[in-house]
């Protein structure tokens, strides 16, 4: 068989091209192609997960392949999408499209910023239409690694909706091809004169097995030899990873620009009882610590803010202290607050008075305080004030119909802290 297409700027012109060329517009004939996958273990619902891309108004004429990496989200190549809109693009699955098992509408298209990689969203999740598909995992370990050697000139399979150059071997192919190369953007696999990837399997996967077993997407298809037997190159998921989880998370707009988190950092900040927090890959994260019955606030250096157990009353931090040298605790109407120093281009320092945020030269400074809350508030009455003290009514409303959202009362000075989640 032969899948994938060729170099990208031919790509662009006929590997996306909703109308095959005429056979007779090209030369090598279709070699050692399966219809079903040989090497890689798949059961015949994950084969499913491969699909095809395709215009409104001819869906059995498929123009570039994609795989459901979740039942909504289904991922190609770049050159696949450019110039059409979610509205111009439909997403088929079954293994021939003139008989398809199901016909998807795409509500959005994200472009990878760098890499020639989409990701189409599905207007419907796809188990809608085939209950029984079932989504294959992109990769995300490493390929310069021990995994990465270990796949070098090893068999992978790279799958399609491609050309064969023959009109009775339609729909959807498997071909083994070994791995030649490893680039900083690509895997090269080489059809060594036999067999390969061909027009109109742009966008589709190669795959290999993940150390547990199942089959993984290793790349997609960018592009290669005119030949459709040569040599073609795949870009890696792996370096795409971050991005694809964004994505997933909606941290990205269609045009594949970062959301982003704005203000927000890893050591995050209170929005009332729930933490905020930006996670390594550029996505805020929220927690409710109410569902905890705990409360957010300073949790030390390693963790930020986040959900503890208080066990200090207002009594005990009357005066102030300081948290890591960067955080006031303090009581403010009664109820404990966490003022970040830092955030305010400050520093804690604790007296005989009690604590204050100080300058570089140690003077006190009453900054733009977040109160615990994470909006910058100003000394003197105004607008501001009335919005904190309307905060802080219905902070002690739900504080006397859940207590689990009031500090616990102790003697001690001490705040217990639970474990933080792994931050992705």
């Amino acid at each position: 068989m032969r899948v994938a297409p060729r170099l990208i700027g031919l790509i662009l012109t006929t590997a996306c091209a909703e109308e095959p060329l005429p056979l007779a517009a090209l030369e090598q004939p279709i070699v050692n192609g399966t219809r079903s996958p040989q090497l890689i273990p798949m059961t015949p619902d994950q084969q499913l997960a491969i699909g095809w891309l395709h215009g409104p108004s001819n869906p059995e004429a498929a123009f570039c392949t994609g795989t459901l990496l979740t039942e909504r989200h289904a991922l190609t190549a770049a050159h696949c999408t450019t110039g059409r809109s979610p509205e111009s693009t439909g997403f088929g699955l079954g293994a021939d499209p003139a008989q398809p098992r199901g016909l998807i509408a795409v509500s959005n298209i994200f472009t990878h910023p760098e890499l020639d990689l989409a990701m189409l969203e599905l207007a419907t999740p796809a188990t809608d239409t085939v209950p029984e598909v079932v989504p294959i995992a992109g990769n995300a370990e490493g390929l310069e690694g021990d995994f990465g050697s270990r796949l070098l000139n090893t068999p992978v399979e790279a799958a399609g909706f491609g050309e064969t150059l023959d009109p009775q071997r339609t729909g959807l192919w498997f071909v083994q091809l070994p791995l030649v190369e490893i680039t900083p953007e690509f895997v090269v696999v080489d059809g060594q004169g036999e067999r390969g990837i061909c027009r109109g399997d742009s966008g589709g996967p190669v795959l290999s097995v993940s150390r547990l077993g199942a089959p993984v997407i290793l790349g997609v298809e960018h592009g290669g030899s005119d030949t459709c037997v040569g040599r073609d190159r795949l870009t890696r998921l792996d370096i795409a990873a971050p991005w694809i989880r964004q994505v997933f998370s909606g941290a990205v707009r269609p045009d594949g620009a970062p959301v982003g988190c704005g203000e927000l950092d890893f050591n995050g900040r209170c929005f009332g009882d729930t933490v905020h927090w930006c996670n390594d890959d550029e996505v805020p994260v929220e927690r409710d610590c109410t569902l905890e019955g705990k409360t957010c606030g300073w949790a030390g250096g390693a963790l930020g803010f986040y959900c503890v157990q208080l066990e200090q009353t207002c009594d005990d931090v009357s005066a102030g202290l300081c948290l890591d040298g960067r955080v006031r605790r303090f009581c403010l109407d009664g109820v404990i607050t966490d003022d970040d120093c830092f955030k305010a281009g400050l520093r804690c320092a604790e007296t005989e008075a009690g604590a204050d945020c100080v300058d570089d030269e140690g003077a006190a400074v009453k900054p733009k305080r977040r109160f615990n809350s994470g909006c910058d508030q100003t000394e003197g009455s105004g607008l501001g004030w009335w919005v904190l003290a309307l905060w802080l009514a219905r902070k002690r409303l739900i504080s006397k119909q859940n207590p689990r959202s009031a500090p616990r009362h102790s003697t001690t000075h001490h705040a217990g802290v639970a474990p933080r989640p792994q931050r992705r």
